[in-house]
């Protein structure tokens, strides 16, 4: 593996007793291919458990779906997303260190990093409302104020809405990948929401190629559940969350 010359491991606050704590480093770049060994590497770790990944990701679909069905709860639920990335983190970590995979490891983010990582879920959700407001905002404002606003919607320049459509998708480019490896950085490293956030971002933008190449790969991947009517969309997740802690000690662990 390609790496950047050996730095010293960032300074993060002790972990509570009985905590996974992992020597975080300055982020490296990895070779483009890394992209891809993710998800083999995550298919390997589902089909060693692949009754427990099921589980564990029906019920996480379950919960989320009544959980959005509650009026008001349901705005929560998107800041609780990095809480519910951090529970099956913690799960991919016990597996690879010899534990097993278990439905309480979907609560598992609910514990002493609980608040960091609800935070940075409210700071990412803050940063999108801001794009969105800055490019489809004043549409949106018109559309609610217009008797007809089919009508104005349709009378609108096709140009226009794809520009800002487009623009929006590259200003949240940013925002993804501050948050894809915060709940990691909080739960092993330890550390504070800013500097989990910033370092993530640094980290996604220093290895554009992986993640490019890992991208197209897991596009693919849900294109081909098509043809399995949709049912191979919880490998798909599994494998998804798999891969992300996978690409986390690649990038920060030495």
């Amino acid at each position: 593996m390609d790496v950047d010359n050996y730095t010293p491991p960032l300074q993060a606050a002790p972990p509570a007793a009985n905590e996974p704590m992992l020597i975080v480093h300055e982020p490296r770049v990895v070779i483009g291919d890394r992209g891809a060994a993710w998800l083999t590497e995550a298919w390997d770790a589902f089909k060693a458990a692949p009754v427990s990944w099921l589980l564990l990701c029906i019920a996480g679909a379950a919960l989320w779906f009544v959980i959005n069905l509650i009026p008001l709860i349901n705005i929560a639920n998107g800041l609780l997303q990095p809480v519910w990335g951090a529970g099956l983190l913690l799960a991919v970590h016990a597996q690879r260190n010899g534990g097993k995979v278990k439905l309480a490891h979907l609560f598992a983010g609910f514990g002493p990093k609980l608040g960091r990582l609800v935070l940075s879920g409210v700071v990412a959700g803050v940063i999108m409302l801001v794009i969105v407001g800055i490019t489809v905002g004043p549409l949106a404002v018109q559309l609610l104020q217009a008797p007809d606003p089919q009508a104005l919607l349709l009378g609108q320049d096709m140009n226009s809405l794809l520009l800002r459509g487009l623009v929006a998708m590259a200003l949240t480019i940013p925002v993804y990948a501050a948050v894809w490896f915060a709940p990691a950085l909080i739960v092993f490293g330890n550390m504070g929401v800013q500097q989990s956030l910033l370092l993530s971002m640094q980290a996604c933008l220093k290895n554009v190629w992986p993640f490019l190449i890992y991208s197209l790969c897991l596009t693919v991947l849900g294109i081909l559940t098509v043809f399995t009517f949709g049912l191979a969309l919880l490998v798909i997740l599994s494998m998804y969350y798999i891969s992300v802690y996978l690409s986390f000690p690649d990038i920060f662990i030495d």
